[in-house]
């Protein structure tokens, strides 16, 4: 009985944490151009992030001087993931 009351005191505040989760948060108003204009910077940062990791990577592997280059990747699975990736 104890635990059907604390059930029951417990569930408004459960309601409104969910609905409130729910909620949509206000965005400021943009145009198409501001958001292009963004996505291409964006594309232009991850290049740039990427073309530095691998000449980082290749100046490692010049340095270590056995013409090596052990690269691990993983996948997060799901239904392209790296076991589908091995069998297909």
């Amino acid at each position: 009985m104890v635990q059907l009351r604390r059930l029951r005191a417990l569930l408004p505040a459960v309601v409104l944490l969910l609905a409130a989760a729910c909620s949509a948060n206000p965005r400021p108003a943009t145009t198409v151009e501001r958001l292009l204009d963004d996505a291409d910077a964006a594309r232009l940062a991850e290049r740039a992030t990427v073309d530095t990791v691998i000449e980082r990577l290749a100046r490692r592997a010049a340095a270590r001087g056995d013409s090596t280059l052990d690269v691990l990747i993983l996948s997060g699975g799901g239904q392209h993931g790296a076991y589908r990736a091995s069998t297909s």
